[in-house]
């Protein structure tokens, strides 16, 4: 079945999304879609706009991280619309998410786990919502922790052609482990764009395959899964 997708925001990250979303068998774009991306910009009144689709029964997907709402505001507009949300909270949380799962997997003794990313090129506008959610995500995967940081900062790093670099440090009680992760602009597309619509594209389907409710990322699974659910 093929899904009427529209796209609200910024205009850069909705061109990107615009090719990709066209290049989909599964997928079309549409004014008035089924389901509804909104990317808001660091003025933006996110709330407000997501809010306003909801209430109107479309299906809502946002690269804010889900700690900027009130999940009780959320839950009621599903509620008055039929309505299905997911926050995939840009190319910050696309990242953690995926380090995350592998703590989850190799080891139960990390006690200590700090990422840094460092971007450059754009303005990364990482509000105090998108950096909880980060620690959030982490902290999940490494429960046993209470140590976890996580630093974004712009910086100039073009140098060796790594526009967006992830630092990643773990501590067990036997050893400290060191990874860099380079991330290259293809095509002339920054890869936090590019980042920022797998996040999209990933969530598009289940979440209008959903019942109402929120949906929020899983770290045991590589798909979003159903969080709050309302019955229809």
């Amino acid at each position: 079945m093929t899904i009427s997708v529209s796209i609200h925001g910024d205009e850069r990250v909705g061109a990107l999304l615009t090719q990709k979303i066209s290049r989909r068998k599964d997928l079309e774009l549409s004014a008035d879609g089924r389901c509804v991306i909104y990317i808001p910009g660091s003025s933006d009144d996110a709330t407000d706009q997501v809010t306003s689709f909801l209430n109107a029964g479309i299906d809502t997907i946002c690269t804010a991280p889900l700690d900027a709402f009130t999940r009780a505001d959320l839950l009621e507009a599903c509620k008055a619309g039929g309505s299905t949300f997911h926050a995939t909270g840009g190319f910050h949380t696309v990242l953690v998410t995926r380090f995350s799962r592998a703590f989850s997997r190799i080891s139960r003794n990390i006690r200590r786990v700090e990422l840094t990313e460092e971007v450059d090129g754009i303005d990364t506008s990482f509000s105090d919502s998108a950096h909880q959610n980060a620690l959030r995500v982490l902290g999940e995967a490494v429960p046993e922790s209470d140590d976890v940081r996580f630093e974004s900062i712009s910086q100039d790093i073009a140098t060796d052609s790594a526009l967006l670099r992830y630092r990643l440090t773990t501590t067990t009680d036997d050893a400290v482990g060191h990874a860099t992760i380079r991330f290259n602009s293809g095509s002339g597309v920054h890869p936090a764009d590019h980042l920022t619509c797998v996040g999209v594209l990933d969530a598009i389907r289940p979440v209008h395959e959903s019942a109402p409710g929120i949906l929020h990322n899983e770290l045991g699974i590589d798909y979003v899964q159903l969080d709050d659910q309302l019955s229809r």
